[in-house]
């Protein structure tokens, strides 16, 4: 098509599905663009419990060792703790063995563990930053950061689509590139890349177009797909809004009266949330649920430190990285995954909160 650019496969979004598409159709020599309206990726403390199957998928890509060099060091204990408040009283234990305890332990199961691979704690912004760089390994790859998908138009012999340049992007580049430019291959550093791209709004030729454009997918409101299941409960933790924190603090392990877990939960009247720790030291994210009259849309850092002062019940300064937040209380599956050319996936196509990883693991299967 005169003026278009062509590519096999056009991936709008790079979460960890779109991710995982690309380095499994690049491992194949099929080309394929992947394209986020981000100008970043991999720079949020989302998901953190990796599973076992995952981990095979990681494996058979190659990167099962790359990933578990990263996250909770192997000594780290892996406990989920209950208390009134991180700083007050354990009400409950679940003790887990550590990484390398772990390791050790199936070697000698009279039974037969069913996966390849254990699990692992690892934050999931390091996990996108390796699938990342092996994307970007790969040659029929390509990724473009700061671009978003318009529209798109399936014929049946293929998928015309429209990607625009966000205006964080526009501001990184020259001006002077035009409609209709074949995208080039991108490069970036520590997992967080920025593409050199071409500015202004392209027409894109594709033989397929995945959605993996999450939760509001715009491709799968464009279908006319309607997600079936249960969504909108409320309870008082792990349904309804949640204020998630990303934070650091050296000195907290030392001043908890309780030995190291992997989560600690607060439970209480106030404030009940839970908190992970993300290198075994000084990072953690910490997720509160908000109270019905609560609106978080505008907070940021002060209320962070606030609620998380009263989950941990005293005024303790940490460094704030990064704060947001999400919506628990989903059990959500697409009615279909697939119209014609095009395909949903990851949160596009499902949608389960809270706990277990059940969004992020069930995005490479």
């Amino acid at each position: 098509m005169a003026g278009a650019a062509h590519i096999d496969v056009l991936i709008a979004g790079a979460g960890p599905f779109g991710l995982m598409l690309a380095c499994e159709l690049g491992r194949r020599g099929i080309g394929c663009l992947l394209i986020d309206p981000k100008t970043k990726i991999a720079d949020a403390a989302q998901a953190n419990a990796t599973q076992a199957r995952t981990m095979e998928h990681f494996r058979r890509l190659g990167l099962a060792a790359e990933i578990r060099a990263l996250g909770l060091p192997p000594d780290h204990p892996t406990d989920i703790g209950y208390f009134t408040r991180f700083g007050g009283h354990q009400l409950a234990r679940l003790p887990l063995p550590t990484a390398r305890e772990a390791a050790a332990r199936v070697k000698r199961l009279g039974g037969s563990w069913s996966a390849a691979e254990l699990p692992h704690r690892i934050s999931q912004r390091h996990v996108e930053a390796t699938l990342l760089r092996h994307a970007q390994s790969l040659p029929s790859v390509q990724l473009r950061l700061g671009w978003a998908l318009v529209d798109f138009q399936d014929d049946g012999d293929g998928v015309l689509a429209r990607v625009e340049a966000q205006e964080e992007a526009l501001g990184q580049h020259a001006p002077g590139t035009h409609e209709g430019t074949a995208p080039p291959r991108t490069a970036s550093a520590q997992g967080a890349a920025q593409a050199q791209a071409p500015l202004g709004v392209e027409r894109i030729r594709c033989k397929y177009l995945v959605g993996a454009d999450g939760a509001r997918s715009r491709v799968r409101s464009a279908l006319g797909i309607r997600l079936g299941g249960v969504t909108g409960v409320r309870r008082d933790f792990m349904g309804g809004q949640m204020f998630a924190v990303h934070l650091r603090a050296p000195l907290l392990n030392r001043t908890l009266p309780h030995p190291r877990c992997w989560m600690n939960v607060a439970v209480n009247a106030q404030r009940r949330g839970f908190m992970c720790a993300l290198d075994g030291d000084a990072e953690f994210v910490f997720h509160a649920a908000l109270l019905p009259h609560e609106d978080a849309s505008g907070w940021g850092a002060t209320e962070g430190q606030r609620l998380f002062d009263e989950a941990l019940g005293r005024h303790f300064p940490v460094d704030i990285l990064a704060t947001g937040t999400w919506t628990a209380g989903h059990s959500l599956v697409a009615t279909r995954f697939r119209q014609g050319r095009v395909f949903l996936g990851g949160d596009a196509a499902h949608l389960f909160t809270p706990a277990g990883g059940l969004g992020y693991n069930t995005a490479g299967e």
